[in-house]
């Protein structure tokens, strides 16, 4: 059984190969061109910054490297995606860090993080995550993009005072993955594991109470149509990442690595202003349609937060033990 699978994904793979063939355009003999994949449709507003590093390095690059943006899950399947990478089927990824958690257990760092992408890179933390990513994966790891929005809770009413957070969650059925497990049974909540195209008749049909959301989008999706509470304070953040094979990028110039270096640095600062600033019209525009914010007390906000952190990084300690888990904890997170 085994062996077959392993036959139908090296065919998956094979295709793939195909289909990305036909993306190679020409080049001059001396550039370097590199094909990435998005781990979301091209079109959706998280591959924005994706686009602003290319067209950067594009027009910086000329004649020594080049970024060639391929497609996303139509090109390459999200469950092959890492496969892809790794092995040098495409040249770079862009997408959620935690599409890698399966074998590479501090990429969930990003997620678990409450620092932005820049003062993560002035303290040297991609070195710090190259030392599993290189190894683990054949990855090189170039920029983190997602440190300018986070998560929130979405509900269709507000909850009653009371309980350790100053707000009483249990009961609550709550939208959500495996990753909020852990926090939603520290809320009391019940975990609802729907997909997205189906929250919003969640929603209208009272199956589900609210969700575990980012603070992004929701009002494009016309969840703001059912949502009349969000909680604050906010937790976690995004973990949208840039990542190369570790081949292509030992085969690339000094010049070309320092293009891309200086570009991601430049990219990511622009990302999470670029991600803050629609965070904030998110919130405008759940204001004008009615929802009300709420803030837990300071005591129930610091328990709050104090758990939602926890259920993160306990999770990662577990995988990677005290010492390795312990350390990327105190580079990442801050109390």
């Amino acid at each position: 059984m085994r062996m077959r699978f392993l036959s139908l994904a090296g065919a998956a793979l094979a295709a793939t190969a195909l289909i990305l063939s036909g993306f190679a355009g020409p080049a001059r003999a001396e550039e370097k061109v590199l094909k990435v994949v998005t781990g979301t449709p091209v079109s959706l507003v998280w591959n924005q910054p994706l686009k602003d590093f290319i067209a950067a390095v594009n027009e910086r690059g000329k004649g020594v490297v080049q970024v060639e943006l391929v497609g996303g899950p139509e090109a390459v399947p999200v469950p092959e995606q890492f496969r892809a990478l790794s092995s040098g089927l495409v040249d770079m990824h862009f997408g959620p860090n935690q599409y890698f958690q399966g074998d590479i257990p501090a990429s969930q760092a990003f997620n678990a993080s409450n620092r932005s992408a820049m003062d993560l890179r002035a303290d040297g933390a991609w070195d710090v995550i190259n030392g599993y990513y290189e190894p683990q994966g054949n990855i090189h790891y170039l920029g983190y993009f997602g440190s300018g929005y986070e998560f929130i809770l979405l509900l269709r009413e507000p909850p009653p005072e009371g309980g350790a957070f100053g707000r009483d969650f249990s009961g609550l059925r709550l939208r959500g993955t495996g990753t909020y497990a852990p926090l939603y049974d520290a809320l009391g909540v019940t975990l609802r594991d729907i997909q997205v195209a189906e929250v919003h008749t969640a929603l209208e049909r009272g199956a589900i109470d609210g969700l575990g959301w980012v603070t992004l989008a929701a009002t494009d999706l016309g969840f703001d149509d059912f949502i009349k509470a969000r909680i604050l304070p906010t937790f976690w953040q995004g973990d949208l990442g840039m990542a190369i094979n570790l081949d292509s990028w030992n085969a690339l110039p000094q010049e070309a690595r320092t293009i891309l270096n200086e570009e991601a640095a430049k990219a990511e600062a622009k990302a999470h202003a670029f991600f803050q600033d629609l965070a904030a019209k998110e919130a405008a525009a759940f204001a004008a349609a009615g929802t009300q914010t709420i803030e837990l007390p300071g005591d129930g906000a610091a328990a709050f937060l104090d758990t939602a952190y926890a259920s993160r990084w306990d999770e990662i300690l577990q995988r990677m033990g005290e010492d390795d888990g312990g350390a990327l904890r105190d580079l990442f997170y801050r109390p």
